[in-house]
């Protein structure tokens, strides 16, 4: 058995970069305040994103339910502005069942729209959430054009098909930290499986999330894989392994296909 993990990938030929630095950031610095909340029907989720270049400005994501009995979180409390109060107007958010939806893990869709971050010319478009995946996998997802100009999805685990379990109190939930192009975290993802293993003369498909990670495993925010031209832009995997007797070895494979 081989057992294989990512070594490098070339570096994106086209990549538009924020108009402000971006800082990296401590997430157990993150301040995780909340000034006010709302009263909840359920047991709320919750779940942290910082949107700015600079680490500064955050926003709550916090998930309730519209009755103790449904069967999904159909309500969302997103702090928009930033100030930590959940209870303001334009910050409540709910939606029904939707079954021509559900196929695509959008059965229950909350829409929050456009993000404006204070201070900057950023406008993150068209956020958006889903609380019932497909296939009854586990975990919350959200997407995004970053400053609408890159979709952003997430959030996503480096094995596994599962999404981003949030937490049931706001000093346990998992930070996001989305990006633009040119601010990317590459990671090896094993879409459906816990590990992959790789035979002498056997293939394997192997996906490559490109993105961002967040303060949980979990928690990886990724570009959409359609930024990329891949008949104009070259990007490589080089795959380094060793074998049961220690010997290393590598082979480098251009990615084709779009997941």
């Amino acid at each position: 058995m081989l057992t294989a993990a990512l070594s490098s990938l070339a570096c994106l030929q086209s990549a538009t970069l924020a108009r402000d630095a971006f800082v990296e950031v401590d997430f157990a610095e993150v301040d995780r305040k909340i000034e006010k909340e709302p009263i909840y029907v359920g047991e709320p989720r919750y779940g942290l994103f910082v949107l700015d270049p600079a680490g500064k400005f955050s926003c709550w994501a916090v998930f309730d339910k519209s009755a103790p009995e449904a069967a999904h979180y159909d309500v969302l409390y997103f702090d928009r502005n930033g100030n930590r109060d959940l209870t303001d107007d334009g910050e409540r958010f709910s939606t029904q069942w939707s079954e021509a939806g559900a196929p695509a893990g959008l059965g229950i869709e909350l829409k929050v729209g456009d993000v404006r971050v204070p201070g900057t010319e950023l406008v993150h478009k068209g956020l958006r959430f889903g609380t019932a995946m497909k296939g009854d996998r586990p975990g919350f997802w959200f997407q995004m054009k970053w400053n609408g100009e890159v979709e952003v999805s997430g959030g996503y685990a480096p094995v596994g098909p599962n999404t981003t379990i949030y937490s049931a109190s706001a000093r346990d939930a998992p930070i996001f930290r989305p990006a633009p192009l040119g601010e990317l975290t590459f990671a090896l993802y094993t879409w459906g499986a816990d590990q992959v293993e790789l035979a002498p003369g056997s293939e394997a498909r192997i996906y490559v999330m490109i993105g961002k990670r967040g303060s949980a495993n979990d928690a990886i925010s990724v570009l959409d894989e359609r930024f990329l031209d891949l008949d104009a832009d070259v990007l490589v995997a080089t795959l380094v392994v060793q074998t049961k007797s220690g010997k290393e070895l590598s082979v480098s494979v251009p990615i084709h296909e779009h997941c």
